[in-house]
């Protein structure tokens, strides 16, 4: 019995190397983020435009299923407005007010990719995101100015923000490829002493990805 597992497993790696592919090249694109909150505390949030910007390696296991890991930079964030909002952070009177939240990670996203050969292709799986800076830009404006005041938060930030993607593309003949993504923290995003702190509050990054990408080496 072993040994018709190992010729078995010997078959499937065999099989594999026969039509292994590799593809590395660069990708970059437009991020639409926003922020959730658990309680939520009544705030008007609206998303954050920003980009990504890396290199990916794919891996063909066989012509149609690959395995494409990535290294990026992704901008993140949300805007947050509202009555509440005055409770939270402190206003003043006649001054409309918006925080800004913004976050820069280094990501790395881990997929299983399928690829149709009419060029459709399909992604899933988790993304490991490392905290590079978290700021917060807090701006009081009228009609006649504009005040903004910028502080550093990465104390409050956990180090490492882990989310689930999923996504479809396609891809040219020519290898370019245009792909949407869609991507959610599974787990607080703040320390545990922030959310303490703020009476118990947890909050979660939801994101949608458009990207260009382009091998640069192929095998």
């Amino acid at each position: 019995m072993k040994k018709s597992l190992l010729f078995f497993a010997a078959l499937i790696l065999i099989n594999c190397s026969v039509f292994a592919q590799i593809k590395f090249g660069v990708k970059s694109g437009l991020n639409v983020s926003t922020i959730f909150f658990d309680p939520d505390p009544e705030l008007d949030i609206s998303p954050l435009a920003s980009f990504h910007l890396g290199a990916f390696l794919n891996y063909g296991f066989t012509d149609n299923i690959g395995l494409q890991v990535e290294l990026m930079y992704s901008g993140e964030g949300g805007r947050l407005t509202g009555e509440t909002l005055g409770e939270i952070v402190g206003t003043v009177e006649d001054l409309d007010q918006e925080l800004k939240d913004r976050y820069s990670f280094l990501c790395l996203p881990i997929l299983l990719k399928y690829h149709h050969q009419s060029g459709f292709t399909a992604e899933i799986g988790p993304t490991v995101n490392f905290l590079l800076s978290a700021k917060s830009t807090n701006t009081l404006s009228n009609d006649d100015a504009s005040l903004a005041l910028t502080q550093d938060f990465d104390e409050s930030v956990n180090g490492t923000d882990i989310k689930f993607a999923l996504g479809a593309g396609y891809e040219l003949a020519s290898g370019l490829s245009f792909n949407g993504r869609f991507s959610f923290s599974v787990s607080n995003i703040f320390t545990q002493e922030y959310t303490d702190s703020v009476g118990g509050q947890e909050g979660f990054i939801s994101m949608f990805q458009l990207s260009a990408g382009f091998p640069v080496f192929a095998k």
